[in-house]
C-alpha cells in the first residue's frame, strides 16, 4: 500500500486528504475537475503523475479510473488506491453505467432511451417528447416544404407526419410499415419483439 508520505515533498504539500472519503485532493485542477501537478517543468494530471511516480508507468492505451465503489468521490483525487487501470473503453463503459436519469431527472430504461445516430449517446425520450411540444405549443413553425408527399407516394398530413426537432420530417405510415415488417422478419427467424 502506499503512502502519501512516499511522495516528494513538492508535490505533497499540494495535496489534502479528505477525512469523509480518504481521496488525496490536489489543490490545483483543470477545468475539468482532475488534479493538476507540476513537476519537472511541465503541467500533470495528478492521479497519473501520482501512480507513475508510487506505482509505476502507465502502459499505452490505459487510462485510470476512479472508482467510486472503492471510496472516491473527486476527480482531483490521486490516491492510487482509488484507481483502477482500464482500457478507455472500460473506463466510458463505466461512466455510462453510472448515469441512471438524464438531467431532468427520468430513469433510462429501454423503453425511455433511443440511441442518438451521430454520437452515439442516450436520448431521454420523455425530455425528446416534452421539447416537441414545448416548441409546438410555443408556435414554433416548421419549415416550409415543397414536396407534399414521401418517396412512397404517402400524403404529409398532420397525422401522417412525424416532425423531428430540426424540422425534418418523416412519413408516419412508413415508419409503421418498417416496424411491422421488422417484427415478421425477427419472427420468422425466431427473434424475440423488442419494441
Amino acid at each position: 500500500m502506499v503512502s502519501l508520505d512516499d511522495l516528494p515533498e513538492v508535490l505533497r504539500q499540494h495535496v489534502t486528504v479528505n477525512p469523509e472519503y480518504g481521496c488525496w485532493e490536489c489543490d490545483k485542477t483543470f477545468d475539468s475537475g482532475y488534479g493538476r501537478m507540476y513537476w519537472q517543468g511541465k503541467s500533470h494530471r495528478a492521479h497519473r503523475l501520482v501512480w507513475i511516480l508510487l506505482v509505476g508507468p502507465i502502459p499505452p492505451k490505459i487510462t485510470l479510473d476512479h472508482v467510486k465503489a472503492r471510496g472516491c468521490q473527486s476527480r482531483a483525487c490521486c490516491w492510487p488506491e482509488h484507481m483502477d487501470p482500464v482500457t478507455i473503453k472500460i473506463n466510458i463503459q463505466r461512466a455510462r453505467q453510472a448515469i441512471t436519469h438524464c438531467p431532468k431527472g427520468h430513469r433510462y430504461t429501454k423503453a425511455n432511451t433511443r440511441i442518438a445516430k451521430a454520437k452515439g449517446g442516450r436520448v431521454c425520450k420523455t425530455c425528446e417528447a416534452d421539447r416537441v411540444k414545448a416548441m409546438n405549443a410555443a408556435g414554433y413553425v416548421v419549415k416550409k416544404h415543397r414536396v407534399t408527399h414521401c418517396p412512397a407516394k404517402h400524403e404529409y398530413t398532420p397525422e401522417n407526419t412525424i416532425v423531428g426537432l430540426n424540422g425534418s420530417r418523416s412519413c408516419r405510415k412508413c415508419k409503421n410499415a418498417k416496424k411491422a415488417a421488422k417484427r415478421a422478419a425477427d419472427k420468422l427467424a425466431g427473434r424475440p419483439r423488442t419494441d
